[in-house]
C-alpha cells in the first residue's frame, strides 16, 4: 500500500519514482483524495489497489478513480484477476 501511495503522489507531483521528494502538505493533498481504483492510461482496465497490476504501473501512467462510474464513464472495464 505504501508503494502504491508513493507512486501516486510521485505522479501529482510530477516527480519519477526512483526520486520521490514531496513535502507534507502535498502527502496530506493525496491521501484526501482517497481513490479506490487504479488503472494505467495505456490500458483500458481498472484495478483494486491490492491488484498485482496495479503495482506493474508505471507512475506517469497511473491513474485514480473514486468509484467504479467513474472508471467505466471514462471508457474502463473491470480487471479478471482482481473483480473490482
Amino acid at each position: 500500500m505504501k508503494l502504491i501511495r508513493e507512486l501516486f503522489i510521485g505522479l501529482l507531483l510530477g516527480l519519477s519514482f526512483l526520486s520521490v521528494s514531496y513535502t507534507k502538505d502535498s502527502v496530506a493533498y493525496a491521501e484526501k483524495q482517497e481513490f479506490t481504483y487504479f488503472a494505467s492510461r495505456k490500458s483500458d482496465k481498472y484495478h483494486r489497489p491490492s491488484c498485482y497490476w496495479v503495482q506493474r504501473i508505471k507512475p506517469q501512467n497511473l491513474i485514480g478513480f473514486k468509484n467504479r462510474e467513474e472508471a467505466t464513464k471514462a471508457d474502463y472495464r473491470p480487471c479478471k484477476v482482481c473483480r473490482p
